[in-house]
């Protein structure tokens, strides 16, 4: 899956659960979760590493370019299936409640002062992931557009981690 497809298929998720939030500001926001069957420490170990998003389909290798995974300050350079970069800084990350924050430094993503976190909580004998961040439209372009392609990508990732972590047999 491409970095392009990703974004031109969000426009669907505004129906599918992904609610487009928007203060008096201009800044937007996704809130997005699913539910996985699997113990959080296991999901955890899959996606709690600053330094590896390699589980996402839309990414074809991260590495680190400054600091330590796993630490404030902490760099990385993702590049994606499709060759486009975007750099990220990690704010903070917490592992005994399995959570990290992050913001981008510089992408081709339609947004601006993006700031996110992605979560992992116990939820029944499974594993809740959330991904929530805010960010603004760039210049020239919708909040719908923008929103758009923040649950995109979001989304594609949710499904890659349904199939990794789908009970045997199913």
């Amino acid at each position: 899956m491409t970095f392009s497809r990703i974004a031109k298929a969000g426009a669907a998720l505004a129906c599918a659960g992904f609610a487009l939030g928007a203060s008096a500001a201009g800044t937007l926001s996704v809130d997005a979760s699913t539910l996985l069957k699997a113990p959080p420490a296991a999901v955890w170990h899959t996606v709690g590493n600053f330094g590896d998003l390699n589980w996402h389909p839309v990414i074809a290798s991260t590495e680190i370019i400054k600091g330590k995974a796993g630490h404030a300050g902490a760099t990385r350079k993702l590049t994606t299936q499709d060759g486009a970069v975007i750099v990220e800084e990690e704010l903070s990350q917490d592992n005994a409640h399995r959570k990290y924050a992050y913001r981008i430094v510089e992408s081709p993503l339609p947004v601006t002062d993006y700031v996110s976190e992605l979560e992992v909580t116990p939820e029944g004998k499974g594993s809740r992931v959330s991904w929530r961040s805010h960010f603004k439209a760039k210049e020239g372009v919708s909040d719908a557009d923008a929103h758009d392609a923040i649950a995109g990508i979001y989304s594609a990732g949710f499904e890659a981690l349904q199939k990794q972590f789908a009970p045997a047999g199913h």
